[in-house]
């Protein structure tokens, strides 16, 4: 019983290490000067949630899957949006102190 609890743990732990690492991940693609990199795991984690709901076997079924899946996009774009607008205002600002000058 106590094995099973460890190897509970460390799959928990292994899990929530690979959560993070897919944020840190979406942190440097939404960065990149090319747009569209910062939306690839977007788009995986919506094909993803397609995938779910179409292997529901019920309506309500499909419907809870389809937004439960959709989490992780939400949180990606959240991710993606702040990223590009604050690299979109450091621009702008940059170009305002070269007119300056």
């Amino acid at each position: 019983m106590a094995f099973a609890t460890g190897v509970m743990w460390i799959i928990l732990f292994g899990m929530v290490l690979l959560g993070i690492g897919f944020l840190v991940l979406q942190i440097f693609l939404s960065r990149a000067e090319n747009k569209w990199l910062g939306l690839i795991l977007p788009g995986i984690s919506f094909l993803f949630s397609l995938l779910l709901m179409v292997q529901a076997s019920e309506a309500g079924g499909a419907v809870r899957s389809f937004l439960v899946g959709n989490a992780g996009t939400v949180v990606y774009l959240l991710i993606y949006f702040a990223v590009r607008g604050k690299k979109k205002r450091n621009g702008q600002l940059d170009q305002m102190k070269i007119k300056d000058l």
